[in-house]
């Protein structure tokens, strides 16, 4: 399983790769394909990424595959992430996750990365490998997280020996021969800079200069000290971002529920402020239907169109979920985070905007047959339509609840329908609260 992997050296899978690695040819076998795989802990479709995604492609390509998963919670984290986007010319509104970068290439889903990731592999392999996506600063980051080993400085050449120019007193001094018995006069020597002027001592006829005692005096020891530990620190600070697969998978499951809001704060809370208004809705329309209380009727065409606008949501949602497609979505909200939940399935099978069709389309059914038949039946019609806007809109608290606090992003499309279903459930009330009053005179006149 992934969870026995190292930390910070994702996807070295020797003995799993069996006769994947065997088949291999050994140009094949040499080369590598690094990909980085960006996660949010709060996501669970990068859950279902790092879980059941990678790990059949940790057994079949072994150590020629070397991906990297980093955190977007962190702070380099994000300027990572965010550089990845400029790399691949993503506009930020449109950066989501999982977003994982190989070569020239860049995978977005659940389903596109488990899916076309194999074969960028194996044709990257074939031609000598995939190096690290051309990602500004993340070289710098692998290198000071321990997954890649710093290049070794270049080695300086020292500069040749000036020849001796002609003219030069001290090479003429050094090559004149001088007369058989005659002594060398002294030549004054330039007391170097390094020198104290105290330490200078003057004889008759020539200069002494005290050698330093040591050459570090050239350099305080601080100063050296300083030097090397400012050169031996890392650039960035990549604890808590990179980290290998089962590090990122543990990451995923550790949140809190306001934690998770944090993510998507603007469309979170969206999604609370409409959560709030669905709540007092509901307890305004059962303490009026338990009164009787008289509520105003909608125009039938009002009503007509809120259940087309319902529809239209509900069908969309349906084709995203059943094509696995992704949403179109505006610039507040994580729509294809929420579309690809497990919570986007009904009990893991139906999805739910098949069942916001279903729901939307007995409401219209409804809708166009009141007031038709005889008194009974038109009551209870009435109080149908009342109670499947009652039992929609109770679902869709439900799923309101979830995004901000359990999955961490709000889709702005389920939003949109859990309004439109609140207004039908005011728009049922009226005709529900007169049919349930005027049941039992109805029922003693027959």
């Amino acid at each position: 399983m992934i969870r026995s992997l190292p930390l910070l050296a994702l996807v070295i899978a020797t003995g799993m790769a069996g006769p994947a690695a065997a088949s291999q040819s050994p140009q094949q076998a040499a080369a590598q394909a690094r990909a980085v795989l960006f996660f949010s802990p709060s996501c669970p479709h990068c859950h279902t990424v790092i879980s059941e995604g990678l790990p059949p492609l940790v057994e079949r390509f072994g150590e020629s595959l070397v991906i990297v998963a980093i955190n977007t919670q962190s702070l380099e984290g994000q300027r990572l992430f965010r550089n990845a986007g400029e790399r691949y010319g993503i506009p930020p509104e449109q950066l989501g996750v999982p977003l994982l970068a190989v070569g020239d290439r860049v995978l977005v889903g659940s389903f596109d990365i488990p899916d076309q990731l194999p074969g960028i592999v194996e044709a990257g392999l074939a031609s000598g490998g995939i190096p690290w996506p051309d990602i500004d600063g993340l070289v710098p980051a692998l290198v000071a997280s321990g997954v890649e080993v710093p290049e070794p400085p270049e080695e300086q050449v020292p500069p040749a020996a000036e020849p001796p120019v002609a003219g030069d007193e001290r090479v003429a001094a050094q090559e004149t021969p001088l007369p058989q018995g005659e002594a060398p006069e002294p030549v004054a020597q330039t007391a170097p800079e390094i020198a104290d002027p105290e330490t200078i001592v003057q004889q008759p006829g020539q200069v002494e200069v005290a050698a330093p005692e040591s050459a570090p005096d050239l350099v305080t020891a601080p100063e050296i000290v300083e030097a090397e530990t400012t050169l031996a620190a890392p650039a960035v600070d990549p604890r808590g971002a990179i980290m290998d697969l089962a590090g990122a998978e543990s990451r995923t499951m550790r949140l809190s529920p306001w934690q998770k809001f944090g993510q998507d704060p603007a469309g979170n809370l969206i999604a609370v402020i409409v959560l709030v208004g669905m709540l007092i809705s509901v307890v305004v329309v059962l303490r009026a239907f338990a009164r009787r209380s008289s509520l105003p009727r909608w125009p039938g065409w009002v009503v007509a169109v809120i259940i087309l606008a319902g529809l239209g949501v509900a069908a969309y949602l349906s084709f995203v979920e059943v094509t696995q497609s992704e949403a179109i979505c505006g610039p507040v909200g994580d729509c294809n985070t929420v579309q690809q939940s497990p919570y986007a399935r009904l009990f893991g099978l139906i999805p739910i905007g098949i069942l916001g069709v279903y729901g939307y389309a007995a409401l219209g059914l409804g809708w166009m047959l009141r007031g038709r038949g005889s008194p009974a039946a038109s009551a209870v019609v009435a109080v149908g339509l009342w109670l499947v806007a009652l039992v929609g809109t109770l679902f869709s608290i439900y799923l309101t609840v979830l995004e901000p606090f359990v999955i961490g992003a709000t889709c702005m499309w389920c939003v949109t329908s859990a309004l439109l279903m609140t207004l039908l459930l005011w728009a049922a009330t009226p005709a529900a609260i007169e049919a349930w009053t005027d049941r039992p005179d109805r029922s003693t006149t027959t």
